[in-house]
């Protein structure tokens, strides 16, 4: 993975997830699948061979008796397809469930795109599907503020972003001490959002066997 000289970012672009994490995580996995510049997916088993050139993205898997575990996945540009193939080793696997846990930030912009719920199991409480849907609602303010700041930037359409930003932080502090309350940060000891959040928040996508249209 060093090889290829891929730099492995988290969700929100932020930061670079560290090599020796990333080395730990790929050495420890069940499964590697990988995303390279030709379109061309593997599933692999074991340690994962050498990509000097191409890699456009990649998931370590984990697998359980009743689910599948998204330790890493680092996939700019390619999540869909990486997601998709995770959906298909579930169903190859027999496992009913896909959980991972998720960083604040991600967790609210990213995963919820591909069904995941807060949750440990395949349901989620309505107060938390309720709070997660009023985050959500800030996101598409702050993104549509964006895009007029970017057409004609005011001080009133700086103003408003300033503000969405600030309710967006404030309510998904609110939110993580919900999750927190429901038991479904990563760390079962820490209590406070400031230090879940380092280790995130479960989620967890029901896989359904293509015969089934529920």
């Amino acid at each position: 993975m060093e090889a290829s000289q891929y730099q492995c970012s988290d969700l929100t672009g932020k930061q670079t997830i560290g090599s020796g994490y990333v080395e730990e995580t790929v050495n420890k996995c069940d499964y590697i699948i990988c995303i390279t510049d030709n379109h061309l997916s593997r599933k692999l088993f074991g340690p994962i061979s050498n990509y000097s050139k191409g890699l456009k993205g990649f998931a370590c898997i984990s697998v359980f008796n009743t689910h599948l575990y998204v330790d890493l996945i680092c996939g700019r540009g390619s999540g869909k397809l990486i997601f998709q193939m995770i959906d298909n080793l579930a169903l190859q696997l027999n496992k009913p469930e896909v959980r991972l846990s998720a960083v604040p930030e991600a967790m609210m912009t990213y995963y919820g795109l591909y069904k995941f719920k807060f949750s440990n199991n395949c349901s989620q409480t309505k107060d938390i599907q309720d709070f997660a849907n009023y985050i959500n609602s800030i996101i598409k303010d702050i993104r549509t503020l964006q895009k007029q700041q970017q057409i004609k930037n005011t001080r009133l359409t700086t103003k408003k972003l300033q503000q969405a930003h600030l309710s967006y932080k404030k309510q998904l502090e609110i939110f993580q001490q919900l999750l927190i309350d429901h038991n479904l940060a990563h760390d079962k000891k820490c209590r406070k959002p400031s230090t879940c959040a380092i280790n995130g928040y479960e989620m967890t996508k029901c896989i359904k066997p293509a015969n089934r249209n529920d």
